[in-house]
């Protein structure tokens, strides 16, 4: 929990930063991009963040991989991670920016399974009744196959349950009410 506090609070400072000058989502873009490129080569990122590496040689490392692709501003703020030996919060800290930006622009987050590919009509139909309950509503879709038909939708603290599984059950539920009172 005080890894999520301390997170939260340099992904604010970086995005009062990234707004005074205007590239929010530019750097939101770099952290994605990094936090991929770290996720990639996990064990590289390991020994990156291990106590063992100096600080100097961890510097000269993150400079090496972020080269001249990266804003001042996201360099800057990479290298003041491994110097305060807090490269170890990236991953929430890519969480917490994109957690403020969202809560900034009126945006949330969910996942919808289901245990086939939807179309995009499905997904536009779906987007626009979830945006009817909540915000604008950016939903990732995962094929999940242990659902046997119908989609499990969560967004926000929003849960929309449409599974068969549920079906079945709230059935049986149903059934079982029915048949103890009569």
């Amino acid at each position: 929990m005080k890894n999520a506090i301390v997170a939260a609070r340099y992904a604010k400072a970086l995005y009062d930063l990234a707004s005074e000058q205007k590239i929010e989502e530019k750097v939101l873009n770099e952290l994605r991009a990094t936090a991929k490129g770290f996720e990639a080569s996990r064990e590289d990122f390991e020994s990156l963040i291990s106590p063992t590496v100096s600080v100097e040689d961890r510097r000269k490392i993150v400079t090496t991989v972020l080269g001249k692709n990266h804003s001042e501003l996201f360099t800057s703020f990479v290298l003041l991670l491994v110097s305060k030996n807090r490269l170890g919060l990236f991953f929430d800290i890519v969480d917490a920016y994109q957690n403020q930006s969202d809560l900034l622009h009126g945006v949330t987050r969910g996942v919808v399974k289901s245990p086939s590919p939807l179309g995009p009509e499905d997904r536009s139909r779906l987007e626009e009744t979830v945006s009817r309950v909540k915000k604008k509503a950016i939903l990732e879709y995962k094929q999940s196959p242990e659902l046997i038909g119908g989609l499990l939708a969560r967004v926000g603290s929003y849960t929309f349950d449409d599974s068969l599984d549920t079906q079945l059950r709230l059935l049986y539920e149903n059934l079982n009410r029915a048949s103890g009172q009569a």
